[in-house]
């Protein structure tokens, strides 16, 4: 699950307990008005199909530092197509990662931090919280990582989609090296001369 995390106004305690349920019943979702689309939900576009190959809500092998049968960033045609389907593309910092297992299932909450200028579309309105569930394929990496990964900077590519009537949000986080960067300035470029 994707949710904004915001503390700049006090909740009284149902109001609180409210959004733990709402955002409780979604998964790898945020809300779209908090997430930077002011689309309505119904002009969103269906998570389906090619989509959820491109947002899968992992994180690129990469950040935890493996690299064997990894593709360069400029030649990441993946990389590419996200760029020009992304609704955001930012730089984030790992701020905090916790381990949930229940009943020998593990699951990951990740809190995400913007870090500097988004590289395209809106920026966070705050921290980003992502729970990637025992089924996600980052959760093996997770788990041999651990709290290593805490700090580390990673490029998320975020899309707001319309999942079954409910806005939600989906990414891919990519490692923070000059080479994605470069890759993604370029895809940008298609991007625009395209539209």
């Amino acid at each position: 699950m994707a949710r904004l995390l915001n503390n700049s106004c006090p909740m009284t305690t149902a109001p609180k307990i409210l959004l733990l349920l709402v955002s409780l019943s979604l998964t790898a979702c945020a809300p779209v008005s908090q997430g930077g689309s002011q689309r309505p939900t119904w002009e969103l576009p269906s998570y389906s199909g090619q989509e959820i190959g491109l947002f899968d809500d992992s994180l690129a092998e990469a950040i935890f530092g493996l690299s064997i049968g990894i593709t360069e960033p400029d030649e990441d045609l993946l990389l590419a197509q996200r760029v020009a389907l992304a609704d955001s593309v930012m730089p984030v910092r790992l701020m905090t990662l916790n381990e949930d297992a229940r009943g020998g299932v593990v699951s990951y909450q990740l809190v995400l931090n913007q870090q500097g200028d988004a590289l395209l579309g809106v920026p966070l309105a705050g921290p980003l919280s992502v729970t990637l569930s025992h089924d996600n394929p980052s959760v093996t990496f997770l788990r041999a990582a651990s709290s290593r990964l805490v700090g580390t900077t990673m490029i998320l590519l975020m899309r707001h989609y319309n999942q079954d009537g409910v806005p939600v949000v989906h990414f891919r986080a990519e490692a923070d090296s000059q080479a994605v960067r470069k890759a993604i300035e370029r895809a940008k470029l298609f991007r625009e001369l395209g539209s």
